[in-house]
C-alpha cells in the first residue's frame, strides 16, 4: 500500500556458550554506545530526478517525495507533468543520533499525485547516514555541500523499477538539542550562458493518436533549469507525409547550464498534432535528451560526429554514371519523392552531358550492328547464305571474296544423333572437377560482416530518440500501456557562442530528394520454430518477408516456404524513398498460418538516413564500382547478419543475411540490380531397379517353413512410396524382382529432395491375415550425385561398373558410324546440333561408290559378300533409318534398335559381363542382286549380321574382319601424323567373341536359376533393423539395386516402362527367377507353399490319418481275413 513501516537494526552472534560469556561485556558496551546520542540536524539536499516511470496516460507523472527518518516524515511539493523534476530543496530533520556505527537510514519514497484517485507508489531508496558529510561548525561550513549521487529506485529489490533521484546528506552538529540553526543556503548550482543548437530533421513512424492518423504535427523543445524554462517550437509539417514529417529546421536556444555537469537538465521533447483547425493540439509523444554528455566540460562529453557526414559530392554520386538511357526513373512511392526529376522544390535531377549521351547512343548502335553482322557476337549461328548475300554487292561480278562465294554450294550439315550410351556422363571426369566454383559474381570483393553494420560503425551521423505515450504503472486491467509512438531524429549540441557554424552544410539536408533503395535478402538462418512438431519431428516455420518503408509495403506471403528454420530467400526488393524522409526500413520475417493470423518470427529495422548521410557508408565498396558502359557494377556494400527480435523478448529469434543499396534514380537506371536469384528448379527422373535380395532373415518360421512373402518398398524424400511385386514363398532369403521404379524429383536449392537427398529402402513380409511385417530398412545418401546432376544438368549412372555403362561409353567414344575416331567427328561437327534418334531426319547415307568403298576399307563391322560392291556400314552412337543402297540393291530395312543399342539381362549374367540380344534380322523390301552388310552399332557388342539377296553372309568370319581392320589401320597410319602418346592396343575380335560367349553363358545360367552374378551397374546394400530391447541394429539381409538419374527431357527421349512394362530397355529387365510355380504334383506344390520341412510333416500326418481311417473302416474285412487264415 506504499506505507513505510520503518527499519529495524539487528546484531546477531553465533557461537559456543563459553564464547558468549567471553563477549558479554563487549555486547553491553555496544548497547551503551548506542544509547549515547548527540544532537544533529540532518539536511537532505534533493536536487532532481530523471527517468522516472510514467504513471499517467500522457507518458508523464506528477511526482512528489516522502522522506522518513527516525519517525519523522516530510512530504515535498508535487511537480506537474514531468518525468525529470527539478526540486533543488533542502529538508531538515532535528534528531539525536548515536555513533556513526549505529546511525539510521533515511528512507525516500516516490509517489505520483492523482487528482481523482489515490496516489500511486512508484518506488523508494535508502540513504545511509554513515556516508553523510559532517559539518562541525555551522557558521563556517554550512555552505560546503557534499557531491550528490544518483540513487536508483526499487519496489522490493534492486532493478524492479526505473528512475533515479539525485540527493546528498549533510550532518550539522548541534551543541544542544534546542539550538536553533540558521536556514540552510540555497543549493542551486552556479550557471553559465550557453546556446543549444537543435537541428530538427523530423519525426519518423508516428503512430495514430486516438485512432486518427497525424494531421499537422510539430515539436516543442523545453529546457528546465534552475533559472527558469526556455522553449522553442518547430513549424507544422506533413511532408513527405504526416506520419514521417520533415521539419528541417536549425534552432538556436539560449540556455543557462550548470557548471557542474551532474546537474545538467535534460532537453524535453513534446510532439503535438494540430487538429480541428488548431483548436485542439494534443500531446502525441514525449521524450527527453540528456544534456550531461553534451557539455564541453563534462567528464562524459562526446563531441559531435562532424566527420561522419558525407560530402556533397558523395551524396550526389560524384564520378558515377548517372544513367544508361539518360532518363531518371520516377521515385513515385507513396512515401517517397514526388518524381525523379525534381524534389519538393521542383528542382530537376542532374542531366547527362550531351557528349556522354551521344557516346551512349553510338555504343548502343554499334552493339546492334555487331549482333546483326557478326555471327560470333550472337549465340545463334548465322545463315551462311544470308551472310554472303548481305556482304556481296548487288551485281554478280564474281569480284571479291563474298562475290566469289555466291557460286559455292554449301553442303547441308549432318546433325549428330545421340544413342543411349551417350547419355551417361563419365563419373571419373565428372567428380574429378571441383565442386566449389568460388563465390557468385555478386559476392566478389563483397565484405561479409558477422553482425549488423551499426556494430561496425558504433556511431551514426544523426541522433535518434524515442517518443513515448502511456503509463507503466496503474494501467488497469490491461496493465502497462507504455509504448513507443514515434522517433525524433536530429542533432543536438551545446555551443558557447551562437555564431558558431553549423555542424555540416545544411543545403543538401534541407532539400529532400528521391532515391531508389534496393534490399538484397539472401538467407534467414536459425529462425525460431512457430509451428508444433508432430510424430517426433521438430517444429518448423513457414517464413516469408514483409518489408515496409513509409507507406510502401512489400508482402511476399504468396511465396512462403514451408517447414524450414533455415530459409533461402535470394531476392532483391526495390523501393522508392525520399531522404530526408521516411527512412525506417522495417523488415519482418513472418510465419504463415492457414488458420488464424500469421505470427511474427522476428524483425529488424535499418535507418536509411543514417547510412545515406554517413561518409563511411558512402565510401564503402566504392573501389569495386565499375563504370564501364558494357560492364557496370555498383559499389559493393557489405553483407550484414542482422539479428531478428520480437517486442516481448530480448533474445534473438534468428539471423537475416542482407545488404542495402541506396542510389539516385539516374544511378539506378545506369546500374542494374545484382542478380542474386537462385538457379531455377530442374525436373529430373530418378530410376531405381530392385534386382534381388539375399540372406534375408525369414519371418514365417511356423513349422520350420523359414520363408518370406517378400516385397521391397523404395522412395526418395518428397516422393510417394513405390512397392515391387511380391515374391511369394521366398526361400533361403533369396528374392528376385527385376522391378523398375520411376520417381519424378525436383532439384534446386530450396527443394526438399536436394536438402534431404536420401533414398530409402524397406523389405517387408506380406501377410494375408494380419499386418505386414517390416523385415529391414536401409538408406543411401545421393547428395553428391544430385548436386552434380543439378549443376551440370547431366545424367548419372550412380553405380556404373567398368563392364557396364563405362564400357558402352568407351565403345561409343572409340568408333563412329564411318569408322573414324570420335575426336575427328567432334572436330568436323563441332557446331552441329545434337538430336535424339527420332529427331534425325537425315540418316547417314552411302550414296556414292567412293563412300561405300571407304566404308569397307575403314572398318565397317559387317561386309556383305553377295555381290561385287557390298556396302559395309558400321554403327557408332547412332541408330539408322531404313537405307537404300542404290538402284541395283533392294530396299533393306532394319527393325528398331533399343535406345541403348542392346538389351541387357543384368540379373542373369554369368561372370559380370554384358549380355546383349542380337538385332532383329533385316527384311528385304525387294529382290537384291548385290549383298549389303549391315553392322550393329558399337553399343551392341554382338558381331554384325550380314544380309544379302544373292549369297550367304560372312559377317561372322573373324579372319575377314581382321584383314579389313589391318587394311584400315595401315591406311590411317600412312595418313595420320605420328602419335604423341602411345595408347594401349585395342582388344582383338577373338577377345570380343570370348566376352560375348561368357556373357551369353551367364544369361542362360541366370535364366535357369544358377549362378550368383550381379547385374551390371548395381551394388548391394546391407539392410538392418533396430532391436528396441538392446538398442543395437541387427543385420537382416542385403538388397541388390541400381540407380540412374537423368534430366526429365532426356528421360522423355529415352523412355522406359515401370516394373517390367514396355519399353523394357536401358536396361532390359528379364522375368524374375525362383518364383512360385503351379504343379499338379501335390508334393511339389506343398513344398512350394509350405517349405520342404513343413510339407513333409503335413504329409506324414495325412498318411497317418489315412492309415488309421483305413484300419477303422476295414476292420470287418480284416477280422474275416484273420478268421479265415487262422
Amino acid at each position: 500500500d506504499g506505507e513505510f513501516p520503518g527499519t529495524l537494526m539487528l546484531r546477531l552472534g553465533f557461537g559456543l556458550a563459553e564464547e558468549a560469556a567471553e563477549t558479554a561485556e563487549e555486547w553491553r558496551r555496544s548497547i551503551a554506545r548506542m544509547k549515547t546520542r548527540q544532537p544533529f540536524q540532518v539536511r537532505l539536499h534533493v536536487y532532481q530526478g530523471r527517468g522516472l516511470p510514467a504513471a499517467d496516460s500522457n507518458g508523464l507523472l506528477d511526482p512528489y517525495l516522502k522522506v522518513n527518518l527516525l519517525g519523522q516524515q516530510i512530504k515535498m511539493d508535487k511537480m506537474l507533468k514531468t518525468t525529470d523534476p527539478l526540486w533543488y530543496r533542502t529538508l531538515c530533520f532535528d534528531v539525536q543520533l548515536p555513533e556513526a556505527e549505529f546511525s539510521p537510514q533515511i528512507n525516500v519514497q516516490l509517489y505520483d499525485w492523482d487528482q481523482f484517485d489515490s496516489d500511486d507508489y512508484l518506488g523508494m531508496f535508502f540513504l545511509n547516514l554513515q556516508d553523510a558529510f559532517v559539518v562541525e561548525d555551522p557558521s563556517a561550513d554550512a555552505s560546503r555541500f557534499p557531491d550528490p549521487r544518483w540513487y536508483p529506485l526499487f519496489f522490493e529489490e534492486a532493478g524492479d523499477t526505473e528512475g533515479e533521484i539525485l540527493v546528498s546528506a549533510q550532518l550539522v552538529r548541534k551543541t544542544t538539542p534546542d539550538q536553533v540553526l540558521p536556514e540552510p543556503p540555497p543549493i542551486a548550482p552556479s550557471l553559465r550562458q550557453m546556446y543549444l543548437e537543435i537541428i530538427a530533421l523530423g519525426c519518423r513512424d508516428m503512430v495514430p493518436y486516438h485512432f486518427l492518423p497525424m494531421q499537422l504535427p510539430f515539436l516543442e523543445f523545453e529546457v528546465d533549469t534552475a533559472s527558469g524554462k526556455q522553449m522553442a517550437v518547430t513549424e507544422t509539417s506533413k511532408k513527405p507525409n504526416a506520419a514521417n514529417p520533415n521539419f528541417l529546421e536549425r534552432i538556436i536556444l539560449p540556455v543557462m547550464m550548470p557548471e557542474n555537469a551532474i546537474f545538467a537538465p535534460p532537453l524535453k521533447i513534446r510532439a503535438k498534432d494540430t487538429r480541428l483547425g488548431g483548436f485542439s493540439k494534443p500531446v502525441v509523444g514525449q521524450g527527453i535528451i540528456p544534456l550531461e554528455a553534451k557539455l564541453p566540460w563534462s567528464a562524459t562529453y562526446k563531441p559531435p560526429q562532424m566527420e561522419l557526414f558525407a560530402s556533397k559530392e558523395q551524396m550526389a554520386g560524384a564520378n558515377v554514371v548517372e544513367g544508361m538511357d539518360g532518363e531518371g526513373a520516377a521515385a513515385d512511392g507513396e512515401g517517397g519523392a514526388e518524381e525523379a526529376k525534381g524534389g519538393p522544390d521542383g528542382e530537376g535531377a542532374p542531366e547527362l552531358d550531351p557528349l556522354f549521351r551521344r557516346g551512349l547512343d553510338e555504343v548502343a548502335a554499334k552493339r546492334d550492328r555487331e549482333r546483326e553482322e557478326d555471327p560470333l557476337a550472337t549465340m545463334e549461328p548465322a545463315d551462311l547464305h544470308k551472310l554472303v548475300e548481305s556482304k556481296a554487292g548487288p551485281e554478280d561480278t564474281g569480284a571479291g571474296v563474298f562475290g566469289a562465294m555466291r557460286h559455292v554450294v554449301v553442303p547441308k550439315k549432318r546433325k549428330k544423333k545421340r544413342g543411349a550410351s551417350d547419355v551417361w556422363m563419365d563419373q571419373d571426369a565428372l567428380f574429378a572437377e571441383e565442386d566449389d566454383d568460388g563465390p557468385p559474381a555478386y559476392m566478389k570483393d563483397r565484405v561479409v560482416l558477422p553482425n549488423e553494420l551499426e556494430e561496425e560503425f558504433k556511431t551514426t551521423p544523426f541522433e535518434t530518440y524515442e517518443l513515448h505515450l502511456g503509463q507503466k504503472f496503474g494501467g488497469g486491467v490491461s496493465g502497462s500501456t507504455f509504448r513507443v509512438v514515434a522517433k525524433f531524429k536530429g542533432l543536438v549540441r551545446l555551443m558557447e557562442s551562437e555564431d558558431e557554424p553549423a555542424l555540416f552544410d545544411l543545403g543538401e539536408l534541407l532539400k529532400p530528394k528521391g532515391y531508389k533503395v534496393r534490399l538484397y535478402c539472401l538467407r534467414a538462418v536459425g529462425l525460431t520454430p512457430m509451428d508444433m512438431g508432430f510424430g517426433g519431428r521438430p517444429g518448423k516455420s513457414d517464413p516469408y518477408l514483409i518489408v515496409k518503408l513509409g507507406k510502401t509495403t512489400f508482402n511476399d506471403r504468396e511465396n512462403k516456404i514451408d517447414d524450414v528454420t533455415d530459409v533461402d530467400l535470394y531476392k532483391v526488393i526495390e523501393l522508392n524513398a525520399e531522404l530526408p524522409g521516411a527512412s525506417q526500413l522495417d523488415i519482418k520475417v513472418m510465419d504463415h498460418d492457414d488458420i488464424g493470423s500469421d505470427d511474427l518470427i522476428g524483425r529488424t529495422v535499418i535507418d536509411l538516413e543514417d547510412r545515406w548521410f554517413d561518409q563511411r557508408w558512402q565510401s564503402w565498396g566504392r573501389e569495386n564500382q565499375v563504370e564501364d558502359i558494357m560492364n557496370v557494377r555498383w559499389a559493393t556494400k557489405p553483407v550484414e547478419r542482422r539479428t531478428l527480435y520480437i517486442p516481448t523478448n530480448t533474445r534473438g529469434q534468428g539471423t537475416l543475411e542482407c545488404w542495402v543499396d541506396i542510389m539516385t534514380p539516374a544511378e539506378a537506371g545506369a546500374f542494374p540490380p545484382d542478380d542474386v536469384a537462385l538457379p531455377p528448379v530442374q525436373q529430373f527422373e530418378l530410376r531405381v531397379v530392385i534386382w534381388k535380395t539375399k540372406d534375408v532373415v525369414p519371418m514365417d518360421t511356423f513349422g520350420g517353413q523359414n520363408m518370406n512373402d517378400l516385397y521391397v518398398t523404395a522412395w526418395p524424400e518428397g516422393c510417394d512410396k513405390q512397392n515391387t511385386d511380391t515374391h511369394w514363398r521366398c526361400k533361403k532369403g533369396k528374392g528376385s524382382f527385376n522391378w523398375r521404379m520411376k520417381f519424378d524429383i525436383e532439384l534446386g536449392p530450396r527443394t526438399r529432395t536436394m536438402k534431404f537427398p536420401y533414398l530409402h529402402f524397406q523389405m517387408w513380409d506380406k501377410d494375408l491375415l494380419k499386418w505386414n511385417d517390416c523385415i529391414a530398412e536401409g538408406m543411401i545418401d545421393l547428395g553428391r550425385y544430385f548436386r552434380k546432376a543439378y549443376k551440370r544438368n547431366a545424367s548419372i549412372n550412380v553405380f556404373e561398373t567398368p563392364k557396364g555403362a563405362a564400357a558402352k561409353r568407351k565403345a561409343a567414344g572409340d568408333k563412329t558410324w564411318w569408322g573414324g575416331s570420335k575426336k575427328q567427328l567432334e572436330e568436323e561437327d563441332d557446331d552441329d546440333d545434337v538430336l535424339p534418334p527420332e529427331d534425325d531426319e537425315e540418316a547417314p547415307l552411302l550414296a556414292a561408290d567412293g563412300e561405300a568403298k571407304e566404308g569397307e576399307a575403314d572398318g565397317g563391322v559387317g561386309e556383305g559378300k553377295g555381290g561385287e560392291n557390298g556396302a559395309g556400314v558400321g554403327g557408332g552412337a547412332y541408330d539408322f533409318e531404313p537405307l537404300e543402297a542404290g538402284g541395283d540393291a533392294g530396299n533393306i530395312e532394319m527393325s528398331p534398335v533399343p535406345a541403348s543399342g542392346d538389351a541387357t539381362d543384368p540379373a542373369a549374367e554369368g561372370n559380370g559381363e554384358e549380355v546383349t540380344t542380337p538385332l532383329a534380322p533385316p527384311q528385304a523390301g525387294g529382290t537384291a542382286e548385290k549383298g549389303a552388310g549391315i553392322g550393329a552399332p558399337p553399343d551392341d557388342t554382338t558381331a554384325g549380321a550380314g544380309a544379302g539377296g544373292g549369297g550367304p553372309a560372312e559377317a561372322t568370319d573373324a579372319a575377314a574382319k581382321g584383314k579389313a581392320k589391318e587394311a584400315a589401320a595401315k591406311k590411317k597410319e600412312a595418313a595420320a601424323p605420328p602419335p604423341v602418346e602411345e595408347e594401349p592396343a585395342p582388344a582383338t575380335e577373338a577377345d570380343e567373341d570370348n566376352e560375348e560367349l561368357k556373357a551369353l553363358i551367364g544369361t542362360f545360367k541366370g535364366m535357369l536359376g544358377f549362378g550368383e552374378a550381379d547385374p551390371q551397374d548395381s551394388t548391394w546394400l546391407a539392410m538392418d533393423r533396430l532391436d528396441h530391447n538392446t538398442n543395437v541394429r541387427e543385420p537382416m539381409g542385403k538388397l541388390c539395386y541400381s540407380v540412374w538419374l537423368m534430366p526429365k527431357e532426356v528421360a522423355n527421349v529415352y523412355p522406359v516402362g515401370p516394373a517390367r512394362d514396355d519399353p523394357n530397355t536401358n536396361p532390359y529387365l528379364p522375368p524374375p527367377t525362383g518364383r512360385l510355380k503351379f504343379s499338379w504334383n501335390p508334393f511339389v506344390m506343398g513344398s512350394e507353399l509350405c517349405g520342404p520341412a513343413l510339407c513333409a510333416k503335413i504329409f506324414c500326418c495325412l498318411i497317418s490319418i489315412v492309415a488309421v481311417v483305413v484300419l477303422i473302416f476295414c476292420q470287418p474285412a480284416l477280422n474275416l481275413v484273420i478268421a479265415i487264415l487262422f
